[in-house]
């Protein structure tokens, strides 16, 4: 996938660097939704930010950077699918 067909949420990022965006885009296609997916930081976003969509995507986007950072770009994905 070109990092062009990125959504443009994610290439409009302040947070996410061009780097990132290759490897989000280094995927065959956009993941889907993991229904399953558990991540307790993810919880705590939703839980403090979620009067403010605008700084809860920066966070969002900012815990992205992190696991994109460790090379967990599956998790990445989850997170960053988590605003749809």
């Amino acid at each position: 996938m070109e990092a062009n067909h990125l959504p443009a949420s994610i290439i409009n990022s302040k947070i996410l660097s061009s780097d990132h965006l290759i490897q989000l885009a280094n995927v065959n296609e956009i993941p889907m939704v993991n229904p399953s997916f558990e991540d307790e930081r993810l919880k705590n976003i939703f839980q403090y930010f979620s009067t403010d969509p605008e700084e809860m995507e920066t966070e969002l986007h900012k815990y992205a950077e992190e696991l994109l950072d460790n090379g967990k770009v599956a998790d990445a994905w989850q997170v960053l699918l988590s605003l749809v």
